[in-house]
């Protein structure tokens, strides 16, 4: 398999000149994670084509087009797969989400976990500051007026790692925190968090990323090690191995050739069918291909995410969910 890249900078404009430079290659597939990709039209432009596009799930087409198809929960997802976990915490009473002040995020984050909170008996209430604040005392000092027994922290990663020590000099508990999982790489969070978020948990859409012993994370930190000086206790890199890997599951099972001018949208299409109609088929550092996808969601085709607690350097992993492996469904 051949990978090529382009960089779109998070720009519509450009985003969607990679998208043309990538069908002059008669790709197989398109796979990262781009915020723009539906809004800058390439995600539908791709799938004209016959391209299958496995991306972050953020819009609602990327949630909903045909030719859109999500490996992950998502941050949606993820934040239902928190409720679903604190909802058999017998002494969490209220919770708090403290999130960003962006439309989507108050929006879709609400959706994500009030319903589901509320459902269980607990009260949920929301605190958002600006996303890039000078300091986040004040909206710290607002989120803990409410009394929270549970707060979800719905951050990027270098903001994460700031407010979890504040909770923490304000005499609140590692273990009352729950993190995206793209805010729970060693470098760019629990490195600078230290004890702040010994204890802190995430619902990651990836196997924990030190857990060597399994033997798909021995090969995933072998094979990135083999071509890259990337720390691997990283959920990004996780993100890309974990896609990288799911496509040529798909990939073998469909017994694709080799991609030229003349087959490449053949091969697209045929591993488009596997990923919209195969089930329970085992993904590498991931759970499964789920179908039909959620009703709510139906591009997204690996709903679950895995309860993890970070705690004395290691993750460890919950035994939450129905059959107590720490994996949840988010949706």
């Amino acid at each position: 398999m051949v990978l090529d890249k382009c960089n779109s900078q998070i720009n519509p404009a450009v985003d969607l000149s990679c998208a043309h430079r990538i069908l002059a290659k008669h790709p197989l597939a398109e796979y990262g994670c781009d915020v723009v990709t539906s809004a800058s039209g390439a995600l539908t432009l791709l799938g004209s084509h016959g391209v299958p596009v496995f991306s972050c799930t953020n819009t609602k087409e990327d949630f909903t087009y045909r030719w859109s198809f999500g490996l992950h929960p998502g941050a949606t997802g993820e934040q239902a797969g928190w409720a679903k976990f604190v909802c058999t915490m017998k002494n969490v009473h209220k919770t708090v989400l403290f999130g960003q002040d962006q439309p989507e995020q108050r929006k879709d984050s609400t959706a994500a976990i009030q319903p589901v909170i509320e459902g269980c008996g607990k009260t949920f209430d929301a605190v958002y500051s600006p996303v890039t604040p000078t300091d986040y005392t004040p909206y710290v000092q607002q989120a803990l007026s409410k009394n929270p027994d549970f707060v979800f922290l719905s951050q990027s990663a270098a903001q994460t790692a700031a407010i979890a020590k504040l909770f923490q000099q304000n005499g609140f508990r590692a273990d009352r925190l729950i993190v995206l999982d793209s805010s729970a790489s060693y470098q760019t969070t629990l490195k600078l968090a230290g004890s702040a978020m010994d204890g802190t948990y995430q619902c990651s859409g990836w196997k924990p990323w030190d857990h060597t012993s399994d033997p798909e994370i021995k090969t995933f930190v072998k094979s990135v090690k083999a071509v890259s000086s990337e720390d691997t206790r990283n959920n990004a890199i996780e993100y890309g191995y974990g896609h990288l890997m799911a496509i040529w599951t798909g990939a073998k099972a469909v017994g694709f050739a080799k991609v030229t001018p003349a087959n490449g949208s053949v091969n697209g299409a045929k591993l488009a069918t596997f990923f919209r109609t195969r089930t329970n088929v085992h993904l590498p550092i991931t759970h499964s291909l789920i179908n039909p996808g959620p009703k709510s969601a139906p591009a997204v085709k690996q709903p679950y995410c895995q309860i993890q607690q970070w705690k004395g350097g290691k993750w460890h992993i919950v035994p939450t969910g129905p059959k107590k492996d720490g994996w949840v469904n988010g949706f």
